[in-house]
């Protein structure tokens, strides 16, 4: 069993998403006198810093308890070493019209020329923090997923935040960007296609970077999944057609009373071609 990592993001997003830099919140204009010690003092008090404290060697889960893939590390690599840039732009003492996210990586040119390396920024004014929270937030999701070998698709990964993401066409946009910010598609961010259902239960599926447990938390069912290998412990498979029953079951403690039972809903529309 791989063992439980500190995520070093996990404040990140929340302390965004309560800066007051005026009367109001993320668009507020009006702007008070004191704007600059303002700053100092709300994000020197204890977020960010203890974020940038945090924050842990990604090198560290590149062993055999955790066998993530060379890809995999590089992500988290990335987004470690994006999130010290953002921090060290915030433990200063005056408010800065920006705050620029920026990753780089080295690409191979020739035998010649050798490597190169090349950046890439996502850039946010600091009038206006909500994109910089929403991509964090997801950054954050992407980064716990990789490390727990788990999955989730863009609809799961809305419903985890629905206030903060306001729409599902927001973080459709907010994934694009950070594909391209982490030069790495949205599988490799462990961000699957369109569920056609979930399951929970005695089931283990192998996958490229290790095992998924489906026994833990509820899995999407996915096209990446089909042809894996997969061990199944249980006896039944329970198929249930509506979500919220599914979700009833869970919440009543059905894994705990039937262990052995493998719990499946299914989508009305692929109900024909899972069967």
């Amino acid at each position: 069993m791989a063992r439980t990592q500190p995520n070093p993001l996990r404040t990140i997003p929340q302390a965004l998403f309560e800066w007051r830099f005026s009367q109001g919140n993320y668009g507020g204009t009006q702007q008070t006198q004191g704007s600059a010690s303002l700053w100092s003092q709300e994000i020197n008090h204890g977020d960010f810093q203890e974020v940038l404290n945090s924050l842990t060697e990604v090198t560290n889960y590149n062993d055999a308890e955790t066998c993530l893939s060379e890809i995999k590390i590089n992500v988290l690599t990335q987004i470690r070493d994006a999130v010290r840039g953002l921090v060290c732009q915030l433990v200063i003492d005056r408010k800065p019209k920006s705050l620029v996210l920026k990753t780089e990586r080295a690409i191979f040119k020739s035998f010649k020329r050798g490597f190169k390396m090349v950046s890439k920024q996502m850039r946010c004014n600091t009038s206006n923090l909500r994109p910089l929270a929403i991509k964090m937030r997801i950054m954050e999701i992407i980064f716990h997923m990789i490390l727990s070998r788990t999955y989730a698709t863009k609809r799961d990964i809305y419903y985890k935040h629905k206030q903060l993401f306001g729409t599902q066409s927001v973080v459709d946009r907010a994934i694009t960007d950070i594909c391209a910010f982490l030069n790495a598609d949205r599988c490799q961010l462990n961000i699957l296609s369109a569920s056609r259902g979930s399951m929970i239960g005695p089931l283990i599926i192998q996958t490229q970077d290790g095992s998924v447990d489906c026994s833990l938390t509820p899995i999407s069912i996915v096209q990446n999944f089909i042809d894996l290998p997969i061990i199944f412990e249980g006896d039944i498979v329970l198929i249930v057609e509506k979500d919220t029953v599914f979700q009833r079951l869970i919440e009543d403690g059905f894994r705990r009373h039937f262990p052995k039972i493998l719990l499946v809903t299914v989508s009305v529309c692929h109900t024909y071609y899972s069967s």
